[in-house]
């Protein structure tokens, strides 16, 4: 039989402290006060640990492992935020925003049948296609092309942050006890450690 324990304010020396407990400790990345473990049920339990029933520990573990997976979830909505804005981090904010404007521009541009005719159908594109020195239907090619570019990254990195957090969320707990918890605990953290950087282009 299994006896389910809590650990609370666990002394630093757990080797030598709690020896007499021959199982492994539960512990959540970052300090924490409360532990969780398993042990055989006839184990003379040191002070300082308590048994508790099936079902508290299962509440207690299963937050350590929605912890461990929130974190993992929220680490990879901030690397696809990172990435995404090392890709505009050339342009200005004024310049982005505005890249809906253009690009339907751009597309009457490129669809009219005389350079006059792109010049009337895009006028944010003609002052910046004159003043670089081209026609605007040129301009028109390097919008669309850049814009469409920008489309495609997103749509990878949007992917990607699916794919993993879809990955992390398949991942379930298991209470059997501390060995059986620590290899589902492991299998997931395995997991984002393999997938999350790399992959995101």
């Amino acid at each position: 039989m299994t006896l389910f324990i809590k650990l609370d304010m666990i002394d630093t020396d757990n080797g030598t402290t709690y020896s007499a407990i021959d199982s492994h400790i539960i512990e959540y990345m970052g300090n924490s006060n409360t532990k969780y473990g398993s042990c055989a049920d006839d184990t003379s339990l040191p002070a300082g640990v308590t048994s508790i029933n099936k079902a508290d520990w299962d509440i207690g573990v299963t937050a350590i492992f929605d912890k461990y997976r929130n974190t993992f979830i929220q680490n990879t909505y901030t690397k696809a935020i990172n990435i995404r804005e090392t890709i505009v981090s050339m342009y200005h904010s004024s310049e982005i925003s505005e890249g809906d404007k253009k690009y339907t521009q751009a597309l009457a541009a490129v669809d009219a049948s005389t350079d006059t005719e792109a010049d009337d159908a895009a006028p944010a594109l003609f002052v910046e296609a004159t003043t670089r020195g081209i026609t605007t239907k040129a301009l028109a090619v390097l919008v669309i092309a850049r814009y469409e570019s920008f489309v495609a990254a997103a749509a990878v990195i949007s992917g990607r942050r699916g794919q993993i957090t879809d990955g992390i969320n398949a991942f379930t707990v298991d209470t059997t006890d501390t060995t059986a918890f620590i290899e589902s605990l492991d299998a997931m953290i395995l997991y984002f450690y393999d997938n999350i950087d790399v992959d995101w282009n």
